[in-house]
């Protein structure tokens, strides 16, 4: 299964889509861009900004264009769900506290996930959830 992951706004967001693109490489899935047909795409969100609203629902509609079922979280997700829901495409909508099960909700595993890190040399660390 293909599966693209695209990040807007800040290193919590990065550090996020960092593990989750890691725990989809650990069980053997690949991670694309969206010219590549994603079945999948996951898309975390930002809300600092108008203009980082605009270019979160301008990502999912270019998602949803492709095909690939789109799965947004982040905090324009959170912040904003009734938005989402009127967008074509929009497979499901995922909280930000449930950010990090996205894996086990695909491949349908109830299972703690462990953590991943993707193919960086550096992970991140999120310094801001203490």
């Amino acid at each position: 299964m293909n599966i693209s992951i695209i990040t807007l706004g800040c290193k919590v967001n990065q550090a996020e889509s960092a593990a989750i693109e890691g725990e989809f490489r650990n069980l053997g899935f690949s991670i694309v861009g969206l010219s590549e047909s994603p079945d999948y795409c996951i898309i975390n969100t930002c809300t600092v900004t108008a203009k980082s609203d605009y270019q979160s629902r301008q990502l999912i509609r270019r998602a949803a264009k492709t095909g690939a079922k789109v799965i947004v979280t982040g905090c324009y997700a959170q912040l904003k769900p009734d938005e989402l829901k009127g967008i074509a495409g929009v497979y499901r909508i995922v909280p930000n506290i449930n950010k990090l099960s996205i894996v086990n909700m695909l491949v349908h595993n109830t299972s703690t996930s462990t953590l991943c890190f993707s193919n960086r040399s550096r992970p991140m660390v999120k310094v801001q959830d203490g």
